[in-house]
């Protein structure tokens, strides 16, 4: 993490402030840079050519065999937004305080996961993503953990139309969670989600704190759909927020999002494919 400016000065006095932010941080900081340093020298030992770049990545070049991630499940879902067909493992980096729920190891494992992918002996899953379609056209990235529907301000009410399996509600609430099956353990579960196989192509939804009018009852509040949802903005500064709050598309009054399940799988090297815990 860089801190440039006035940022930097807050952030150094915070850090005076609070010693033991410090130390997290600084730790963090080292056990990130160890373990990429611990990834280079095993592959270079082993005559693996291979690039280093850093995130944001637009997109990984077919010429690749591999992706690897080294980080925790941040870099790995931004990682994943550049990667297409190609599989991909992620190395968490820092055991400490990582959790690492998408990574296929660790780094004090790397070497001997790595050994089993080039020997043929680790077989990649599919995780299937979110694919979005905006009034007909395509959003990217597709999402592997969850998109958030919502007013562009926090406070803000969401209202907007929902349609689920041949059914349409009305809604006013605070937006709506669509996650995939990988991502049913993150924070559509905090919102009362349930987790999900991680390698089934259902997509779960679950609106937040939803307002009922006098006299109506919703119940359009959450589920797994197999093929699609769609929610229509009754608002004029909605938004769509991909796997966190890097990537946000703008939603307009009117506009219909339409999420289809299955979408694009990424083939990630996993341990095993049991739910996520």
């Amino acid at each position: 993490m860089m801190v440039e400016g006035d940022d930097k000065e807050r952030f150094e006095a915070l850090m005076a402030r609070e010693p033991k932010a410090k130390e997290r941080y600084h730790m963090a900081h080292d056990e990130n840079q160890e373990a990429a340093d611990a990834v280079v020298e095993a592959l270079s030992r082993r005559g693996i050519a291979f690039d280093v770049d850093s995130r944001p990545l637009e997109r990984v070049d077919d010429k690749y065999d591999l992706v690897l991630s080294v980080g925790g499940d941040g870099t790995f879902l931004s990682v994943s937004h550049a990667v297409g067909a190609k599989p991909m493992m992620g190395v968490n980096s820092s055991q400490t305080f990582s959790v690492g729920r998408y990574c296929g190891t660790h780094v004090d494992d790397f070497e001997k996961v790595i050994d089993r992918v080039l020997d043929s002996k680790l077989t990649p899953i599919p995780l299937y993503r979110i694919g979005m379609e905006l009034d007909g056209e395509l959003l990217g990235p597709p999402a592997l953990n969850e998109v958030l529907f919502a007013h562009s301000v926090p406070a803000g009410t969401s209202r907007y139309r929902i349609e689920v399996g041949g059914m349409s509600e009305r809604h006013k609430s605070s937006g709506v969670w669509v996650a995939t099956a990988p991502g049913s353990t993150g924070a559509i579960h905090s919102a009362g989600g349930t987790p999900m196989p991680t390698t089934a192509s259902g997509l779960q939804f679950v609106v937040r704190e939803a307002y009922s009018e006098p006299g109506e009852v919703p119940h359009l509040l959450r589920g797994i759909q197999k093929k699609e949802i769609s929610l229509t903005s009754l608002m004029q500064d909605g938004g769509l927020y991909v796997d966190g709050a890097r990537v946000v598309h703008p939603v307009k009054w009117g506009q219909t999002v339409r999420f289809m399940a299955g979408h694009k799988p990424l083939w990630a090297y996993r341990p095993s494919a049991a739910i996520f815990e």
